[in-house]
């Protein structure tokens, strides 16, 4: 039975009336797979974090940064597409000499696959993988370096992180934020591995017990593991476990927020609370070790351990349900660090940032871009040598959107200096026709 009781009708013509009216607006309407996610607002809980390179931002991040300071809602369905505006930036970097799309090509790509799904999460990732074979044949074969969700589709190749991706930007644009919602969805992460999830509860005795469920993608089959009762979870194997909705956010700006151990700790501290988990592995800020470099987008915050595996391709092995305890743990780490206790409450922040800051304090991304109060785009990077900013020399790609970097003035301030980021790209100084080149192309092919 329905656990929806509603009020019943005790007179027939009550009982027309109600019908009527339900199908007069079932004719206006029609038959949807999901609400208008333009007009879902995202209930995102009180994350508070601020963000100092806010030039560096897009403008759908910019958009949703500046309603989460405002304490305005922010559009369920602008945050699935700003989770696709991440893997365009990162895919079109990469893979730019053969073809360059706008990131509404992309939605319009990732769109043209789904359909309506079962409400079962282990039934949903297995219509979401044949759905996706339909349209870009082919087997799926899990490989370590697959680590954007576009691998999945265009090369045919998965991992955790890019499998979890998939499976969440699917259930999102395909069931609404409602439907999402009521799944209790969060996403799991163990020693070098991740997997999304959900929590249901089930009745034992005359008691409600909340149990954590994960989906493992790397596998063929409905995947579902059986971690048991939430409130056991913590002597057994650490996890870091966050609501799917904050999990995004974090993904948006784990490579933008200032501060974002206290960002995750917020994160892993509202789901504790949602879900009354225990023994939570907050981070620790002295240990932690922020990641800058954009291209290893498959990097997280509440990421620990490292996989235990090599760069080949493997075929999935297959199951559709199993107990956590029987399978393989390929990379237990008991030695990471991190804080049994809860975090501090996040003080009140103002909602009107300064694009740039003051004093010698080092960035966690060493490039920025300053207001200029005209029509002049100024860049700037951080000389480590001497704590400064410098402006950077560039020149507009008018045709491509980019900003091309003539000379880079703080390179040589430090071994390995992190990357440009979009729209920020280096100066090239002769173009190959690589048209005809069999080689060059077999190596982005390969390259995933």
């Amino acid at each position: 039975m329905s656990s929806f009781q509603g009020r019943v009708p005790n007179k027939p013509n009550q009982l027309f009336l109600l019908l009527a009216l339900l199908l007069l607006n079932s004719c206006g309407s029609g038959l949807r797979t999901k609400p208008d996610a333009s007009r879902e607002p995202l209930s995102a809980g009180p994350l508070q974090f601020t963000v100092s390179g806010i030039g560096m931002l897009s403008d759908r991040q910019l958009s949703i940064y500046e309603k989460i300071q405002a304490g305005e809602p922010v559009a369920f369905g602008e945050v699935t597409h700003a989770l696709i505006e991440r893997h365009h930036a990162y895919w079109q970097a990469k893979h730019e000499p053969k073809q360059i799309q706008s990131v509404n090509d992309y939605i319009s790509e990732f769109q043209s696959f789904l359909s309506p799904l079962p409400a079962d999460m282990g039934e949903a990732k297995v219509a979401i993988e044949n759905n996706s074979a339909k349209r870009w044949p082919g087997r799926l074969i899990y490989n370590s370096q697959a680590v954007s969700y576009l691998n999945v589709l265009h090369f045919r190749r998965t991992q955790s992180y890019s499998g979890t991706y998939v499976m969440e930007l699917a259930l999102r644009e395909t069931l609404g934020r409602d439907a999402f919602e009521a799944l209790n969805p969060v996403v799991i992460y163990e020693s070098g591995h991740v997997l999304p999830g959900y929590v249901r509860y089930v009745t034992v005795g005359k008691e409600q017990v909340a149990e954590l469920v994960g989906i493992e993608t790397t596998v063929a089959g409905q995947g579902r593991v059986l971690y048991g009762p939430i409130k056991d979870l913590g002597p057994k194997r650490m996890l870091r476990i966050v609501d799917a909705n904050l999990w995004a956010i974090i993904e948006l700006f784990k490579f933008k927020a200032d501060n974002l151990v206290d960002l995750s700790n917020q994160a892993l501290r509202l789901t504790s609370e949602k879900y009354g988990i225990p023994n939570v592995p907050y981070l620790v800020a002295s240990s932690f070790k922020i990641e800058i470099d954009t291209f290893k987008i498959q990097w997280s915050p509440l990421g620990f351990g490292n996989p235990d595996i090599g760069r080949n391709d493997r075929e999935r092995s297959t199951f559709d349900q199993e107990p956590r305890a029987k399978l393989p743990i390929p990379n237990p780490n008991s030695t990471i660090y991190h804080s049994p206790g809860p975090t501090k409450p996040t003080p009140k922040i103002a909602v009107d940032l300064p694009s740039v800051v003051e004093g010698p304090t080092i960035p966690s991304l060493p490039y920025r871009e300053v207001p200029t109060g005209t029509e002049e785009r100024r860049f700037e990077c951080w000389d480590y040598s001497k704590s400064v900013w410098v402006k950077m020399p560039v020149e507009e790609d008018v045709e491509n959107g980019y900003f091309i970097v003539l000379a880079h003035p703080c390179k040589a301030s430090r071994t390995e200096y992190p990357p440009l980021p979009l729209p920020l790209k280096e100066k090239v100084e002769e173009l190959r026709d690589n048209s005809d080149d069999e080689a060059y192309w077999d190596s982005w092919d390969s390259d995933y």
